[in-house]
Formats: structure tokens, C-alpha cells, sequence
């Protein structure tokens, strides 16, 4: 919950079995929310420091807690989408475009690719093969990348130009979330749950080039080597955590602005 000039909202109630506070732990940012005990319970806790004296002495650890932290955390992104539509248009599901297609097929030197999960801190020699197995795509400016509802088998990384991250709310038109930069991976939510995609994609008005690459390659690269799969998971939990930060927010504004209409 968090606590508001118009009263405490409730986020979320995790059930049985879910992760609460592993934000904090992953970005080492302060606490976004409080954790209250709605009724008598067991918690496991584990602080920080002995955790990660766990998870470095034992690299298979590691990856496995990485894999079961981006499994909650998406199912974290996806509940605060759920209740966003519900907070804006009550009974109403969110629009549906066509489904996204692919864009026009281009080369990058395979050098400029390696650079941009350089500069993201992947620098183990197993990652560089994301760069060799990738396809390179061209998005002409607002083209339709991936739609809200469709399957999902691959994830994306900009190389160059914007990406915009939005829904669409019937009778409200297009309510962007995010717009993403040279580096930042988009579409991996797809991959870790096998759910339909949350939102759409689209190149915002300058046009974009991504590199993608599909579940099965992502998985033979990350089960080479548990110090590559470690980088590359700790990544991806780090962009949902920002997710979740940004979200949760802009859902306690616009609760907000709800409560002084």
C-alpha cells in the first residue's frame, strides 16, 4: 500500500507463494511501498547480505533466483496493466489493434550490435553470440511492432532511433507508458510466462532499427554458461523494476486525481 493525501491505497495482496521486496533487492533502490499483514501469517525472509553470499558461492542459485524474480516481476507488470484499465475505463478491456508486422530486413556489422549490449554490461563472450544469432529490423515511424493480445516469441534490443510502449484504452485512444532508447530491451515479458503481449510496440516518430532474437536462441545462449545467464536475467529484472516503479506511480496519480474530481 502507500499512504496519500486522499487515504491509503492498496497496490496489490500477494497470495501464497509470491515474492514481496524483491524490487528493492534487485535495483537497491528504497522501498516504493509498504507491506502490511492483512490477517495472521509466515513469511520466509532473507536479508540482502547473506543472500548474496548465497548466490555468489553457488552461480546455479543464482540463475535459478534470477529466473523466479523475473517470472514475479512480470506478474507484477501485468497486474498493475490489469488495474490501470479497470482504474480508467471500469468493464471496458483495452482496444485491440492488428496484429504487429515485421519490419523491413537490414544488416548491421556485428560490431555495432556487440556495442550496445556492451554498453547495457553484458560482457561475457557467451552474449556476444545474441549479436550473431540476431535479425535486424527497420521500423518506419509509427509502424505497429508488436499488438497488445498476440503471441510473442522474441524479444527486441533498439540500436538506433525510439520505440514508444503504450495501450490502447477504448474511448481514450493511445496512453503511452514508456518511449525506449538506443540499448533498452523490449518484448522480453513474452518469453519468461508464454502470455500474450501487454501492450503495444511502435516505433515513435523518428523510426527505429531493432535487433531480435527468438525464445529458443535466447535459451541456448543463456544455458552455455551460468555467468552469462546471470548477466543477462539480472538485466532484464532491473527493466521491469523500473517498470513497476514507474507504474505503481502513475497509478497512485491518477487515483489521485480521481479522488479530487
Amino acid at each position: 500500500s502507500r499512504r496519500t493525501p486522499v487515504g491509503t491505497q492498496i497496490l496489490a495482496q500477494p497470495a501464497l507463494g509470491e515474492f514481496i521486496g524483491e524490487i528493492s533487492y534487485i535495483d537497491g533502490k528504497p522501498r516504493y511501498s509498504t507491506v502490511l499483514g492483512a490477517d495472521a501469517g509466515t513469511v520466509l525472509r532473507f536479508p540482502a547480505a547473506e543472500l548474496d553470499q548465497l548466490v555468489h558461492g553457488n552461480r546455479e542459485i543464482g540463475v535459478a533466483l534470477l529466473w523466479s524474480f523475473w517470472h514475479s516481476l512480470a506478474a507484477k507488470v501485468r497486474g498493475a496493466n490489469g488495474v490501470m484499465t479497470d482504474l480508467i475505463t471500469p468493464g471496458v478491456g483495452p482496444g485491440r489493434n492488428a496484429p504487429g508486422q515485421p519490419g523491413e530486413r537490414v544488416f548491421l556489422d556485428q560490431a555495432a550490435k556487440v556495442d550496445v549490449l556492451r554498453e547495457q554490461g553484458l560482457s561475457a563472450a557467451e552474449l556476444r553470440l545474441l549479436a550473431t544469432y540476431s535479425q535486424e529490423e527497420r521500423f518506419q515511424p509509427n509502424a505497429l511492432i508488436f499488438s497488445e493480445g498476440e503471441h510473442g516469441d522474441k524479444l527486441y534490443i533498439v540500436v538506433d532511433g525510439q520505440v514508444r510502449i503504450s495501450r490502447r484504452l477504448q474511448g481514450m485512444g493511445e496512453e503511452a507508458l514508456t518511449i525506449l532508447g538506443r540499448g533498452d530491451v523490449f518484448g522480453e515479458m513474452a518469453l519468461i510466462d508464454d502470455q500474450s503481449r501487454s501492450a503495444d510496440a511502435r516505433a515513435h516518430t523518428g523510426g527505429c532499427t531493432v535487433f531480435t532474437i527468438d525464445s529458443h536462441r535466447l535459451d541456448e545462449v543463456l544455458e552455455m554458461d551460468p555467468d552469462a545467464s546471470r548477466q543477462f536475467l539480472t538485466l532484464l529484472c532491473q527493466i521491469l523494476c523500473r517498470r513497476i516503479r514507474t507504474m505503481t506511480d502513475r497509478l497512485v496519480a491518477w487515483r489521485l486525481m480521481a479522488g479530487h474530481e
